[in-house]
């Protein structure tokens, strides 16, 4: 079976749970949820952002806030969909 892309690109309002935290190795990290929905339509999806790189952590730290909009560039993660739908941020874009 041969690989395939792993790109998401989502764009959104942050909600409310917001964290910071330290991995074991003593990195920073960062993770709120992302709310997307379409305009005028009931239909929302609801993704959970997890932010590992130094940079843009820091941003995450100066930026992030509950109700933002941002757009989320990253790769999905728990492909299984046991923990819901959750995307590695690699480039963030606040608005």
């Amino acid at each position: 079976m041969g690989r395939g892309i792993n790109r998401s690109v989502i764009a959104g309002n942050v909600t409310k749970d917001i964290a910071f935290g330290t991995l074991d190795g003593g990195d920073e990290f960062c993770t709120f949820t992302l709310v997307s929905e379409k305009k005028g339509k009931r239909k929302r999806t609801i993704v959970r952002v997890n932010v590992y790189q130094p940079g843009l952590v820091g941003l995450c730290h100066e930026r992030l806030q509950d109700g933002g909009f941002v757009v989320v560039d990253g790769e999905l993660m728990n492909p299984d969909h046991k923990s819901g739908c959750e995307v590695r941020c690699q480039e963030i874009v606040f608005q």
